[in-house]
């Protein structure tokens, strides 16, 4: 019997997510790092706590090179392990 797959939410922009990202970004190039800690220590949930609240689960993918939107969507489809 074929398992049953859940059905697939479209992605929504988040100018909260956008602020927290902004925030490592800026931290990792000042720092001449690319880490998921900051160097203040914060963690990924935590820099994303400071400007929105979020469910159980999250996620961080740090990028480098891409330069097109489209580029890094395929970046991260590619890197969730889905070949097509």
């Amino acid at each position: 019997m074929m398992e049953q797959q859940r059905p697939q939410k479209a992605l929504k922009y988040s100018k909260e997510l956008e602020k927290s990202a902004k925030d490592h970004s800026t931290d990792c190039q000042e720092n001449d790092s690319i880490k998921p800690i900051g160097s203040d220590g914060s963690f990924p949930n935590e820099r994303i706590g400071r400007y929105c609240s979020y469910g159980a689960t999250w996620g961080e993918s740090i990028l480098v090179g891409a330069t097109t939107a489209k580029h890094i969507a395929e970046l991260l489809v590619v890197s969730d392990g889905i070949p097509s």
